[in-house]
C-alpha cells in the first residue's frame, strides 16, 4: 500500500476520532463493513504518521523498523536516532513523567522482538532522567540472554538488572531485595553486576507457580483500547508439554513443563470476572486436553460465564464429548498447528501427533461451536515442491472445518530444537543474523527460499481473493477480536456474514502479500 496524497492523508487525520470510536461502540463493532474499514482507515492512517520515518511503519498489531537491529551498535544508534525512531519524542516524554512517578524501582517488560527498539529507548531516557533502578524482562529478554549479558554498555546506559525466565519469581523476589528482606543472590533469574563489575546470572526458579498475586486493573481506562470491550491474557502454565518439535523454541530454557493447579487458575480467572473481564487468551502454547477436561469441569461447576481463545495440540484425546464440555465452558476459539500435510515432513517435525486424525479433530471441534484457526508451515528444512503443494491443497479442500488459517514461512529459530542434530535435517552454514535477533541464517536442500517464498505469497493471494467477503479468512494478529465476534454471533454466524465492501480487505491483508 503506497502513501497517500496529502488530501487523502488529512481526510484520514480529520476522521481519526470517529475512526476509533468503530472499535469502541458495541453497536459499530459490531457492524463487519464498518469495522474492517476502520482497521483499513487506521492502518493506512498510521502510515501517514509513520512517513517521516519511512521505510519504518507502525501498524495497528505490528512495527517494522527499516534498519536490522542485530547488533547492540546498531540498536544504541538506532534507539537515539531522533530522525529514525519514531518512538523518540513520545518515550523521551513518559519517561520524564515515569521518573516523577511515586515507586522505589521500575519494571520494563518486552515480549516480542519488535519491542527491542523501545525498551532500549524507553530505558535510555529513565536512566538519564532518575536514580530509580531499572530492571528490563520479559519473553525476548529471556531468549536474547546471552547477546543482553555480554554486553557490558546495557548496565551502563540502560538498565541495572535484568529478570530472566518467570517473572512472577523474579518480580516478587526483586521487590524483597530491594526491601532489604533477602540477599540479592536470591533473586532467581536476575542478572547484574556485582561490586567488582563482573557478570553475574543467578539461575531460574523451576519449582513451580507462585500463589498468584491478583491484579487491579481498576486504575486501567479500558476505553482507551481498540474493543468495545476490555480482554485479557491468563497463563495457565510454563514451557509445553511436548516440548519436541523440531522448530519450536518455547522450552527454550525451561527443563520441564509446570502447569498451574486448577484451583488457582479459577482463582484467577474470577478476578477477571469481578473486574468486568470476560473474554480471556490463555496464552499457553499448548493446553493439554486433560488439562481442559479439568479446567473446564470448574468453570461449569462455579457457573463462570466467560469467552476463551487458546492454543492446543490436535491430540486424539480430543473428543466430541471433550469439546462439547470446553464450548460449555466457555472455549470458542481454538489455535492449532497443523504444519504440514506431508507424512515424512511432520515426522522430521517431530510433532508427536497422529497426522491422520487430524482434519477429524478439526471436524469435532467445528460441530461443537468452537472455531478452529489452524496454522500450516511452507518451506521445512527438505520440504519439496510436491509436499508443500499436498499442505495448499489440504487448506483449500477443508474450508468447512478450517475457519480461518494462516501460512507461515519456516524460520530458523536461534534457540528451536533443531539444532540439536542438523545433520540430521541436512543443513549448512547455520549462522545467527546476530547477537540481538532470534533468527538463523541457513542452507538446506528441498526447495529454494526464493522458491519458497513465491509459493507462499501465490498462495495467499489466491486464497484471498476466493474468500475476500468472508470474515477473517487469514489471520495471525488480531484473533481477540475475531474471539469478540464469536461470542456474539456464534461460530456459524460469523462464517456466514459477508462484506459488502472488500477493498478494506485487500488492504488489510496486504502485509500477507509481500
Amino acid at each position: 500500500m503506497g502513501l497517500p496524497d496529502k488530501r487523502r492523508a488529512d481526510e484520514l487525520c480529520n476522521k481519526i476520532e470517529s475512526t476509533l470510536e468503530v472499535f469502541r461502540n458495541e453497536e459499530l463493532f459490531y457492524n463487519p463493513d464498518l469495522l474492517y474499514k476502520a482497521k483499513s482507515d487506521l492502518n493506512e492512517t498510521l502510515e501517514v504518521i509513520s512517513a517521516p520515518y519511512a521505510p519504518s511503519k507502525l501498524m495497528i498489531s505490528d512495527y517494522f523498523h527499516g534498519v536490522n537491529l542485530y547488533d547492540i551498535d546498531m540498536i544504541v544508534h538506532e534507539s537515539k536516532n531522533e530522525q529514525n525512531n519514531i518512538f523518540y519524542g513520545f518515550l523521551k516524554d513518559e519517561a520524564k513523567k515515569i521518573a516523577e512517578c511515586d515507586s522505589d524501582y521500575i519494571l520494563v517488560s518486552a515480549a516480542d522482538i519488535t519491542q527491542i527498539l523501545p525498551v532500549f529507548t524507553l530505558c535510555g531516557f529513565l536512566k538519564e532522567f532518575c536514580t530509580k533502578p531499572v530492571c528490563i524482562g520479559g519473553n525476548i529478554i529471556t531468549k536474547l540472554k546471552n547477546g543482553f549479558i555480554s554486553q557490558s554498555i546495557i548496565f551502563e546506559k540502560y538498565a541495572d538488572y535484568i529478570a530472566c525466565g518467570a517473572g512472577e519469581y523474579a518480580t516478587i523476589a526483586l521487590a524483597n531485595y530491594i526491601n532489604g528482606d533477602i540477599n540479592i543472590d536470591n533473586v532467581p533469574g536476575l542478572v547484574y553486576r556485582n561490586k567488582a563489575g563482573k557478570t553475574i546470572c543467578n539461575p531460574e526458579n523451576s519449582s513451580g507457580f507462585v500463589k498468584p498475586v491478583l491484579p487491579d486493573y481498576s486504575f486501567f481506562d479500558f476505553k482507551e483500547y481498540l474493543s468495545p470491550f476490555p480482554d485479557c491474557s491468563l497463563q495457565l502454565s510454563l514451557g509445553c508439554y511436548w516440548g519436541k518439535c523440531a522448530f519450536c523454541d518455547v522450552s527454550y530454557n525451561r527443563e520441564k513443563y509446570i502447569a498451574k493447579p486448577i484451583d488457582a487458575a479459577i482463582e484467577e480467572i474470577e478476578n477477571l470476572i469481578s473486574q468486568g473481564i470476560r473474554h480471556i487468551h490463555l496464552g499457553d502454547s499448548s493446553v493439554s486436553p486433560a488439562y481442559f477436561d479439568k479446567l473446564c469441569d470448574a468453570i461449569i461447576k462455579r457457573n463462570l460465564s466467560i469467552f476463551l481463545f487458546a492454543f492446543a495440540r490436535l491430540e486424539k484425546a480430543f473428543t466430541p464429548e471433550l469439546f462439547a464440555k470446553m464450548y460449555r465452558a466457555g472455549v470458542r476459539l481454538i489455535f492449532w498447528g497443523y504444519e504440514s500435510h506431508s507424512g515424512r515432513i511432520m515426522s522430521m517435525i517431530n510433532k508427536g501427533i497422529d497426522i491422520d486424525s487430524r482434519l477429524e479433530i478439526l471436524r469435532y471441534s467445528a460441530e461443537a461451536g468452537i472455531w478452529n484457526h489452524v496454522s500450516f508451515m511452507m518451506g521445512f528444512p527438505g520440504e519439496t515442491r510436491s509436499e508443500a503443494l499436498l499442505t495448499l491443497k489440504a487448506i483449500k479442500e477443508n474450508r468447512e472445518i478450517i475457519d480461518s488459517c494462516f501460512l507461515a514461512r519456516f524460520s530458523f529459530k536461534t534457540n528451536a530444537k533443531i539444532h540439536e542434530d542438523i545433520k540430521k535435517y541436512n543443513l549448512s552454514a547455520v549462522n545467527s543474523k546476530g547477537e540481538f535477533s532470534t533468527e538463523c541464517f541457513y542452507n538446506s536442500e528441498g526447495m529454494s527460499k526464493d522458491e519458497i517464498t513465491k509459493l507462499s505469497v501465490d498462495f495467499r493471494k489466491t486464497y484471498i481473493k476466493e474468500n475476500i467477503d468472508t470474515l477473517w479468512p487469514m489471520v495471525c494478529d488480531d484473533l481477540e477480536h475475531l474471539l469478540f465476534y464469536i461470542s456474539h454471533y456464534g461460530r456459524q454466524g460469523v462464517r456466514d456474514l459477508r462484506l459488502q465492501n472488500t477493498s478494506s480487505t485487500l488492504k488489510i491483508y496486504q502485509k500477507f502479500l509481500p
